[in-house]
């Protein structure tokens, strides 16, 4: 079993590494827009902007391939420390149980599940991150070009158009583009791809392990915070979360794991950002984690913030909030370093 605290955080060392690339395309952008040389003629301007953004592809498809090797190593690290932590807590419900399983490691099936939970999640992470050497461009081109309207048009100084495109800059940030065209900021992809990798690669090796020791029953996590809808099915988790489920569903006693809670579906138990996994159930040695009134309660908890309450998934979304204005702070920061960069070096 994952708890959801551990889910929560997994993904923490992947996205603190992926978000140097994030400020070094920042700081980059904005040494470059100081030396564009936003003061001259239209046609200049254009010229030198284009340029510019040729050498910036340059510098981040090198940072890209600095990143990229660090960042394999922590997903590697990441998704195997977790198939203990998920495995170790299972099995020994087994062995309560009068059965001893075979050490994960030791299983062709689950370590080729593992495997391949790491290749798709540093697959997904790479082509993701490769598609801000395009959008990093465009994002040159965008901001140089609002600075040099600001500053020409007679509204602004030089300085101040070049601090409010830095600004700007650091608001918006560098994207990650999705196959389908979707736009996403680069914590949040790795944050999902993550997450969500590293719990589905969980439950596959649980499902492997209970299919080999004939387990039918499946406990699920609980947390404060899950996701609320005002439909009673699979996207409600808060309705579904900490019961006990038949995995074959041809149980009377039990539900069908996959028709209540969805699992195996985007938005359902383990789809995308779900932080729910779930732990054998052994009748006659197993005891739910929550009764029913607990969970009852654990739902309805409430948080006191700025003088009101909000219940714990709409706090979840605040804390969420504030971590993106840090985050965004970090990239202004990193603007401004860039812009004195720009002014500094005069051979660039």
């Amino acid at each position: 079993m994952l708890t959801p605290d551990y889910l929560e955080h997994c993904a923490d060392e992947a996205i603190k590494i992926n978000a140097e690339l994030e400020n070094f395309i920042i700081k980059d952008i904005a040494r470059r827009i100081v030396k564009a040389g936003t003061m001259t003629e239209t046609a200049r301007h254009q010229i030198k902007a284009i340029q510019e953004s040729g050498y910036l592809y340059d510098d981040v498809i090198s940072e890209i391939a600095n990143i990229t090797k660090i960042s394999k190593k922590a997903v590697k690290k990441i998704f195997e420390d977790a198939a203990v932590e998920s495995m170790s807590f299972d099995d020994e419900i087994y062995e309560l149980a009068g059965v001893k399983p075979t050490f994960f490691r030791e299983s062709p099936a689950m370590m080729q599940i593992l495997k391949a939970g790491i290749q798709k999640a540093n697959n997904d992470i790479t082509n993701l991150i490769m598609t801000t050497a395009g959008t990093s461009q465009s994002k040159f081109q965008e901001i140089t070009n609002m600075a040099y309207r600001q500053f020409t048009s007679g509204a602004f100084d030089y300085n101040t158009a070049i601090f409010n495109a830095v600004e700007q800059l650091s608001k918006e940030s560098v994207n990650v583009m999705y196959p389908s065209g979707k736009l996403d900021k680069i914590d949040v992809a790795v944050r999902r791809a993550v997450l969500t990798g590293v719990n589905q690669t969980a439950h596959k090796m649980q499902d492997e392990r209970a299919k080999e020791l004939n387990c039918d029953l499946v406990e699920v996590t609980a947390h404060t915070g899950a996701r609320v809808t005002k439909k009673l099915d699979h996207t409600n988790h808060a309705w579904w979360q900490g019961k006990v489920y038949s995995i074959s569903g041809n149980n009377d006693k039990y539900p069908s794991l996959k028709e209540v809670t969805g699992y195996g579906k985007v938005d359902g138990l383990g789809g995308i950002n779900c932080r729910h996994n779930k732990f054998p159930f052994i009748e006659g040695v197993s005891k739910r984690a929550y009764t029913d009134k607990e969970l009852q309660e654990l739902n309805n908890k409430k948080v006191k913030y700025n003088n009101q309450e909000y219940g714990e998934y709409d706090a979840l979304k605040i804390q969420r909030q504030k971590e993106r204005e840090i985050r965004e702070i970090k990239r202004q920061l990193s603007g401004y370093q860039g812009i004195m960069l720009g002014t500094e070096d005069e051979n660039l």
